[in-house]
């Protein structure tokens, strides 16, 4: 089943993501996900797992609190060369940057700590910290773009579904159970029992018990930006809303 929603979600973003947000094809989005739902949800009787779309809607759009910076004639002459930083890491601007290349050394910086992150952590390790982070801090722009790269890399519907939902962690698996309560913990309670500490630390190991931290923390703080600016969610994710806060 998780094949099948994962290759239905490929599929769709396929098929969706070069098309321009006219009333059209927002018309035709919308069909394409009617005619998918009941796949999707039919084949999973206790779990709500949807698909959903952002698209540019004439009316609901909203722009961020600030102009987004994705041009290097945007930048100030001091900050040209942080620009080109990131650029040369990610070939081009994206949403949190945006924002962050205000300031365009901190835009640099972040980038390539979230770089060596990414080097370090197994990709499926990695979008499980992300999503977690997502989840309990509410941000709404990294859920959707990240619920869609954790199926990509092998994330199960069930436990996409588990993180969103705050419930039960019977479906994951005992690495994603510790990765998961450590995000639970520092956000919902500010702090981690020694019990989960050690749970961790036997399971990943000292230094990716820290990274595991430190990209918990950078999707907090890419948080703050999106949420503070009034970033608008990504155009495709997967999986209903985050819960309520």
């Amino acid at each position: 089943m998780a094949f099948r929603l994962k290759v239905i979600v490929k599929m769709f973003v396929s098929e969706t993501s070069s098309l321009p947000g006219d009333a059209d094809n927002l018309h035709r989005r919308r069909a394409m996900v009617m005619s998918l739902r009941p796949c999707v949800v039919g084949s999973f009787r206790n779990l709500e797992i949807t698909l959903m779309f952002r698209t540019r809607r004439q009316k609901e759009a909203s722009m961020p609190r600030l102009t987004p910076i994705t041009e290097r004639s945007q930048v100030s002459p001091e900050g040209v060369a942080e620009f080109d930083l990131v650029i040369g890491s990610r070939g081009r601007i994206n949403a949190p940057q945006s924002m962050i290349m205000y300031s365009p050394k901190i835009g640099s910086l972040s980038t390539a700590l979230n770089d060596q992150l990414r080097s370090n952590m197994s990709k499926h390790d990695y979008e499980i910290a992300s999503l977690v982070a997502a989840s309990e801090f509410h941000i709404p722009f990294v859920w959707s773009a990240h619920s869609v790269l954790a199926l990509d890399v092998g994330v199960s519907p069930e436990v996409i579904e588990a993180i969103r939902s705050g419930g039960d962690l019977s479906a994951c698996s005992g690495r994603e159970q510790v990765i998961i309560e450590v995000g639970r913990q520092l956000v919902t309670d500010r702090a981690l029992s020694d019990e989960t500490f050690a749970s961790a630390r036997a399971e990943l190991g000292e230094q990716l018990l820290i990274e595991t931290l430190m990209t918990i923390g950078y999707y907090i703080m890419m948080g703050m930006v999106l949420n503070g600016c009034a970033m608008e969610q990504a155009n495709v994710g997967v999986a209903t809303e985050l819960r309520g806060r």
